[in-house]
């Protein structure tokens, strides 16, 4: 109760019985404030629509590349982009919306209590947790995630006790209003919710769980609600009993280890639209099986990674054929979801030998992480040594016999010490730590004439100068066993489809890669375009490091050739464009057009670039084709580039 005495709550600083209290049909004051509350968020949406509308349809324009939401979804999520860009989006110079507002509006507001309230509208947040407490519009949101407890006035919304809700929200005194009504779910999976939210965190690269759920707030509110569902294998309408099969063993083997409802439920996706599109005939159940798993391990946060041999030991099957379904399952995913940057080949395919007719295929082994491809056709080639083929045919029937069975190993002579010493570098190249290193020096004692084994060493050495000793001498090394320079000029072109070379070129794209940190840019440009001449296709990706070096050096005719030559429309390409147009001709048409280009490519990587955003301390552990983490990174190794050269009005 107030005494009559007392000053007036509602900030006037009159008494209450000469203000408030003079007539007995009196509205509290915390009802005029929280009215105000509600009109003074209107407000925002309608200042923001006002000063900012082309800005906030052209980054809609951008998360709808991102998003996929469905059409009927559209309008509901204008305006929940339309509040989220007010609170969070950060124009130039670090100010956003909200701050203009509260700088426009705050002197025009006469009620006290009212504007301070205004001006701790400054610090929005997200809140996502379960209502644990619900009294008269006020509640306790427990906030699993950021491991908080939140007070909160829910207005003129009552939300259900127990539900989980998902909002952005304003601070009033000690408490938290939300702006607008926050999302309420309903029977979901709560637990499965904050282990969804930790594990991408994790993933993120982001240090603090608030910057990261701001950021990503609009593509949670997407998933949220998908997320415990469940999807009934049985109840799917499969075109073959064997694509049945493969979900069905798919998901008794996720479950089995753990693993979380919804990376279950994005693995039976896909594969029922794959078999939907592609109408795969499946002879064997348990190789798509373990091919889906390993597609989620290397691409989704999971409890646990595996490797295809963990797999193949899994599922019981042999990892080459994990690797050729895996491959096919990654390409279609790319045209799955209908955008043109991933219409090219990503080169998840190496025949046997591009000059046979052979009818094997197995995946490319392209980096240290994936080499059980490369064992593999390494000991094939020593099997069928000495044998007595009559045909390809022949070698392709006893091969593919071979590899069929689940646990498969060719027939060979007694191996010799070279043998062994590199089935000690491939088991190092799954190794870390102690191990990894231990056993490169194994080897080394077995057979000392091993580019990969120097390649190992290297990792461990302190400084840049100790690498490139031993990156130069695994590059020697590997150049003298393929026969010097009379075996280059017959094989250029093509290297990467012989085995034996590739050991020659991991060592000579680490040598280019030292030389780069040691300020060494021109030494670096030779290296890189010998490599892209040896093998054309280019699977190590030396064009992503040839063309920052080439701006470096500012030899801007070749940057210009180099992306000319390979034609893509990928985040790298699409960017490096613009930055080159900026370099020679600043801001004109051709910019703009390209930057739209390259927003369609990536709408993440401008708000790095234009400095909107700033990078996170550590990049993230994986990213996919458009998406921010895709962004970070390539804003990670090009943001010296652009902040040497872009013009900086060309953001503004």
């Amino acid at each position: 109760m107030i005494g009559r005495n007392e000053l007036c709550p509602c900030g006037s600083t009159k008494k209450y019985k000469k203000c408030c209290g003079k007539t007995s049909n009196v509205i509290t004051i915390t009802q005029l404030i929280d009215s105000e509350i509600i009109e003074l968020q209107k407000q925002i949406v309608d200042y923001a629509l006002f000063h900012y509308t082309m800005e906030i349809e052209d980054h809609f324009e951008q998360m709808m590349e991102v998003l996929h939401i469905h059409d009927d979804e559209v309008e509901f999520y204008t305006f929940l982009h339309v509040v989220w860009f007010s609170l969070f989006y950060e124009l130039n110079e670090g100010t956003t919306v909200i701050k203009q507002f509260i700088e426009s509006e705050k002197g025009r507001i006469k009620r006290p209590k009212l504007r301070q309230i205004l001006e701790g509208w400054t610090s929005p947040v997200i809140l996502t947790g379960a209502v644990k407490k619900i009294e008269r519009n006020v509640g306790i949101v427990s906030d699993s995630f950021t491991s908080k407890e939140y007070e909160v006035n829910f207005l003129e919304y009552n939300p259900s006790l127990n539900t989980f809700i998902l909002g952005m929200a304003l601070p009033v005194d000690h408490q938290y209003v939300f702006f607008p009504m926050p999302l309420e779910l309903k029977d979901v999976d709560i637990e499965g919710i904050y282990h969804y939210l930790s594990e991408s965190y994790d993933h993120s690269g982001y240090e603090i769980k608030q910057e990261y759920i701001i950021h990503h707030f609009l593509d949670i509110v997407t998933t949220l609600p998908t997320i415990g569902l469940g999807i009934d294998v049985e109840e799917l309408n499969w075109k073959e009993p064997a694509h049945f099969q493969v979900a069905e063993l798919f998901k008794y083997k996720m479950e089995e280890t753990g693993e979380s409802l919804e990376n279950i439920e994005i693995g039976i996706t896909t594969w029922f639209a794959y078999c939907q599109k592609k109408d795969k005939r499946v002879k064997n159940p348990a190789i798509y099986a373990a091919a889906l798993h390993y597609m989620i391990s290397t691409n989704f946060p999971t409890v646990q990674s595996y490797t295809q041999k963990d797999l193949a030991s899994m599922y019981d099957v042999n990892p080459s054929s994990i690797s050729s379904v895996y491959g096919d399952l990654l390409h279609f995913i790319h045209h799955f979801y209908g955008d043109e940057k991933y219409d090219h080949d990503d080169g998840y395919y190496d025949s046997w030998n591009e000059e046979d007719d052979m009818d094997i295929v197995l995946p490319k082994a392209a980096s240290s992480s994936n080499l059980f491809t490369e064992k593999v056709l390494k000991d094939a080639m020593k099997s069928i040594e000495g044998k007595d083929f009559d045909s390809i045919e022949d070698i392709t029937e006893y091969l593919n016999h071979t590899l069929q069975q689940p646990s498969f190993e060719f027939e060979q002579n007694e191996k010799s010490d070279e043998d062994l010493a590199q089935g000690l570098i491939y088991e190092a190249f799954e190794s870390t730590g102690a191990t990894r290193y231990r056993l490169a020096k194994q080897a080394l004692e077995l057979y000392p004439y091993l580019p990969d084994a120097y390649i190992i060493l290297a990792e461990k050495e302190k400084t840049v100068q100790k690498k490139l000793e031993l990156y130069e001498k695994a590059m020697q090394i590997g150049y003298d066993r393929l026969g010097g320079e009379k075996y280059v000029q017959k094989q250029k072109g093509h290297f990467w489809g012989l085995i034996e070379t590739r050991p020659y070129m991991r060592a000579k794209l680490h040598v280019a890669n030292t030389l780069v940190q040691l300020k060494r840019t021109g030494e670096a440009i030779s290296h890189y375009e010998e490599l892209l001449q040896l093998n054309e296709m280019d699977n190590q990706g030396v064009r992503y490091l040839l063309f920052p070096a080439y701006i470096e050096a500012e030899e801007y005719d070749k940057a210009n050739q180099l992306l000319q030559q390979f034609g893509e429309h990928s985040t790298h390409s699409t960017y490096n464009q613009l930055l080159l147009e900026l370099i020679l001709k600043g801001k004109t048409k051709k910019a703009e057009k390209l930057l739209k280009e390259a927003k369609k490519a990536n709408p993440y990587v401008s708000n790095y670039l234009s400095g909107k955003r700033k990078l996170p301390k550590r990049e993230p552990d994986y990213y996919s084709f458009g998406d921010e983490n895709e962004a970070i990174i390539y804003v990670s190794g090009h943001l010296h580039l652009w902040n040497r050269y872009s013009r900086k009005e060309f953001w503004n």
